[in-house]
């Protein structure tokens, strides 16, 4: 912590007690004034789920809207009536949600002989209850996640289509990994927009009028600009 860390990280499904565990990662936040990105639920198990911890920790450590989740999978195994309190439960204390559908994909399911869970998060059920839901590609080319090539909007596609999000809301989803990821990181003026002032990422492709078409295109051609400046 005293080397300059961004955030404090917990991993509490590897630990032997994981209340413990997130009570430690919560109290050292606290007491370095740092937000917390935690690796939760990793599973298809609804039964272990510690989601409803971090709520309450969240709110008794005054930690609101400083606290990211990554995989949250047990949740989409959950009875649907629990997973939408769960979730409002998550909107109102400002937790947000970072699905990892490359990794998540390939290693849940493996359990069930018959009718595979897909797991991934309730990404839909999060959305609707207002929950800041974001993606990322957790790891690349190892033993979790052994396909990819790190393009946000590989990651992009794939969650829209295991996620079935084909309506024209679901479509805003490349906000998933610009202006929503930012909300979780807590940056300000990011992403794919053009104005003044504006210090974000800025993609432009020749032809593109809509931010969607990067997500359904994925133009290889690319131009991105970072503080005004074409990298």
């Amino acid at each position: 912590m005293r080397s300059g860390v961004d955030a404090v990280g917990g991993v509490p499904y590897n630990d032997r007690d994981s209340r413990e565990h997130l009570e430690f990662v919560f109290r050292l936040a606290e007491e370095w004034g740092k937000p917390i990105d935690l690796h939760l639920d990793f599973s298809d198990d609804p039964g272990t789920m510690a989601i409803a911890d971090v709520v309450e920790l969240t709110k008794s450590f005054g930690m609101q809207n400083r606290v990211a989740v990554g995989h949250l999978t047990a949740l989409g195994s959950a009875e649907p009536e629990t997973a939408q309190r769960l979730a409002n439960d998550m909107a109102e204390a400002g937790i947000s949600v970072f699905a990892l559908p490359a990794t998540d994909l390939y290693l849940n399911g493996r359990g069930d002989a018959a009718r595979p869970r897909r797991g991934l998060a309730p990404v839909r059920t999060l959305l609707d209850a207002g929950v800041n839901v974001c993606f990322g590609t957790n790891n690349m080319r190892n033993a979790f996640t052994p396909f990819g090539t790190g393009d946000p909007l590989d990651i992009g596609l794939l969650l829209a289509q295991t996620a079935y999000m084909g309506s024209r809301e679901d479509a805003a989803v490349v906000g998933m990994c610009t202006e929503r990821a930012a909300e979780a990181l807590r940056m300000t003026d990011y992403g794919i927009k053009s104005r003044i002032g504006c210090r974000a990422c800025a993609y432009r492709r020749r032809g593109l009028r809509r931010a969607n078409a990067l997500l359904y295109d994925r133009p290889r051609e690319r131009k991105v600009w970072r503080n005004g400046i074409k990298l």
